[in-house]
């Protein structure tokens, strides 16, 4: 168990962009019964969350950082 939770945490590291280990051993470890195991990959398939939503986000927030200047201007001009 040790093995593969440092496996997959070293997979954030070197397996972009697919992180192909870390995930199939996330989903093996989801359901441990010890908790404190369980939450340590859960740590590590919120890392590979966090990564898939930066993808996502990163298009909206280019269009977020236009509206505040848009709206900075909008302020200049009152």
């Amino acid at each position: 168990m040790q093995y593969d939770y440092f496996s997959s945490y070293l997979d954030l590291f070197v397996g972009f962009p697919n992180f192909r280990r870390a995930r199939e051993l996330c989903e093996k470890y989801l359901d441990y019964p010890i908790v404190s195991w369980r939450n340590l990959f859960y740590e590590v398939a919120n890392k590979l969350a966090e990564y898939d939503g930066e993808e996502e986000e990163e298009g909206s927030s280019a269009n977020n950082a236009g509206d505040a200047e848009d709206e900075t201007k909008k302020n200049k001009k009152q």
